[in-house]
């Protein structure tokens, strides 16, 4: 009886774990620049993650490919004031 009472914990833990995991990766997908990349593998990543702080680490390196791919565009873009 106890046994089973510790396997009925143990099992509700885990499952609170994964609703916690579950409400983490929705909040990183409410970030526009998440939500509007075109990275898919990175999202993938996200998606699969097994931890918070996992997918919180997948999200950290696509919002950093994001602003480098950002940083790259705005370089290549030619400016409206001349340059002296």
């Amino acid at each position: 009886m106890a046994q089973r009472k510790k396997q009925q914990e143990e099992a509700q833990a885990q499952r609170k774990l994964q609703e916690e995991l579950f409400a983490t990766k929705l909040k990183i997908f409410e970030v526009e620049l998440i939500k509007n990349s075109a990275n898919r593998a990175l999202k993938a990543r996200i998606r699969r993650s097994k931890s918070d702080v996992e997918a919180m680490a997948w999200a950290s390196a696509l919002l950093l490919a994001e602003h480098q791919q950002e940083q790259s565009t705005s370089a290549d873009a030619p400016t409206d004031t001349p340059s002296e």
